[in-house]
């Protein structure tokens, strides 16, 4: 970038992007290094005004398993985020997934619809999608199975909602026996 002259904008030097690569291609190749791949990707509903957008991601040098959620785009994903009214449901359907006696817990609502929608032509939630994927990789991956590796969930915005309500059921079946 060229420095602004004070009042004048940023300009874009096309030269100096040629010289020194961008920082997304140093991360990637950093990843590429860490013998880093993507086992599941989803995007293909989403569109400019939101959706749920997720990969599953193992590292073999770092031994990770990862999910990583998008944050809010559009006007669906700010609908969903303003959608906090509590969901008793989807969690906490039978009386074993209630670990408090006597609570009647809930979840945000829009983060959980997300969660607990069913893909189109598919008969499953996105959720038990994910945890399928994940529960390969510690299962049956050659690389992954009892190595040590460790299970991180992120995103950011609505993408950090949706990492906490994974996490929380992936620890919720993990308690329940599953």
């Amino acid at each position: 970038f060229i420095e602004p002259s004070p009042g004048a904008s940023l300009k874009f030097d096309v030269n100096e992007t040629l010289e020194e690569p961008l920082a997304v291609e140093k991360t990637l190749a950093k990843l590429t290094e860490d013998n880093f791949t993507i086992h599941d990707y989803e995007d293909e509903f989403s569109t400019t005004s939101g959706g749920l957008v997720y990969a599953v991601i193992v590292n073999l040098t770092i031994k990770y398993v990862a999910v990583v959620f998008r944050g809010t785009i559009g006007a669906t994903d700010a609908f969903t985020d303003l959608n906090f009214a509590l969901n008793t449901e989807c969690f906490f359907k039978e009386e074993k997934s209630i670990f408090v006696k006597g609570n009647k817990p809930g979840t945000h609502a829009g983060f959980t619809k997300y969660l607990f929608e069913k893909r189109k032509g598919e008969d499953r939630a996105y959720v038990d999608r994910i945890i399928a994927c994940v529960s390969d990789q510690f299962e049956k991956n050659e690389f992954v199975k009892g190595k040590g590796f460790k299970l991180y969930v992120s995103g950011h915005s609505l993408g950090g909602g949706l990492a906490n309500l994974f996490g929380f059921r992936v620890a919720q079946l993990k308690k329940m026996g599953h």
